[in-house]
């Protein structure tokens, strides 16, 4: 693991002729009912994030702590800030990466608020769009299997971070109080919603033990090297795994574009001449590519998050 904040420029240049991955742990600080504190979210992605950092020899950044909070911002102790200001400065950070000579950043957020989680994702866009490099935005909880969780629909401050909790910072806990299930109306948008949300818990503590605690981190762990790993273009399933007879590898065109020409010509067979002259057009004002590369990225070991 190489510490960022505690590395010098030299060390830094010389470390990055091994390693150009950085994650950055995103968090909140943010109410946690009666028994966690409100750094709980900042503190899990750190820990998670130099589980990883370690194990892969991962540049680790320091972490944001503030994100975006809505439904809690009216407890006393969570810090908040705008979606409007998470994004700028998480995609002027992002940039600033890149420009330090980063090919690969991953953003791994223990807040997952949709407010906060769209601020992190338009961030990421923007910063590819600026620059060339890869940018992951990953939720904690999106790598939790929650159908190991014994609490139904458990959220903030419930079973899986109580548990969490009780591993990294047992001194913080502060005992299991009763779960509680906020309700509010569906579609309704209401300016303040403290009054529904009780003791500030969203699922039910009581079940947390540090041995789940143990399953769980090992769980977000495991998630964050599976993205890691995961072959540019194919991150969410979207490009065909096998390559396709009518269309030839690495011939000029974006995945994407062959991947949708191709579901075409599934669908529709009748169009496969059709297709075949529109594939050859695209062909024809391509650049010619290197051999065994695919244009789109010039070279895929730089946007392998976890380089072999």
């Amino acid at each position: 693991m190489r510490l960022l904040q505690e590395m010098s420029w030299p060390e830094i240049d010389a470390a990055q002729k091994e390693c150009r991955t950085v994650i950055l742990p995103v968090g909140a600080i943010e109410e946690h009912g009666p028994h966690l504190p409100t750094i709980t979210d900042t503190v899990q992605a750190m820990e998670v994030a130099r589980a990883v950092a370690e194990e892969k020899g991962l540049f680790l950044a320091p972490p944001l702590y503030y994100g975006v909070c809505r439904s809690t911002r009216r407890f006393p102790g969570t810090i908040t800030v705008g979606h409007d200001a998470l994004r700028a400065y998480a995609k002027d950070l992002l940039v600033s990466f890149a420009d330090s000579g980063f090919y690969r950043v991953m953003i791994l957020t223990g807040h997952a608020g949709g407010q906060h989680m769209a601020a992190l994702e338009e961030a990421g866009q923007m910063a590819v769009e600026e620059r060339d490099f890869r940018v992951s935005v990953v939720s904690l909880f999106d790598l939790i299997d929650f159908s190991t969780v014994e609490t139904p629909h458990d959220g903030h401050a419930g079973e899986v971070e109580t548990s969490l909790m009780m591993v990294i910072r047992p001194d913080l806990v502060k005992g299991r109080p009763e779960g509680h299930f906020p309700k509010r109306p569906r579609f309704m948008i209401m300016k303040d919603v403290r009054q529904l949300m009780g003791n500030g818990i969203m699922g039910n503590p009581q079940p947390a033990s540090p041995e789940k605690g143990r399953r769980y981190f090992q769980m977000a762990v495991d998630g964050v090297k599976a993205e890691g790993h995961a072959p540019v273009g194919q991150d969410r399933g979207r490009f065909p795994s096998t390559p396709n007879p009518w269309i030839p590898a690495c011939a000029g065109m974006t995945p994407l574009l062959c991947s949708e020409i191709a579901e075409d010509r599934d669908s529709h067979p009748a169009h496969r001449p059709v297709l075949r002259h529109l594939i050859q057009g695209v062909l024809d004002q391509a650049h010619e590519p290197q051999k065994g590369c695919n244009p789109c990225y010039p070279d895929p070991r730089r946007y392998q998050l976890f380089p072999a």
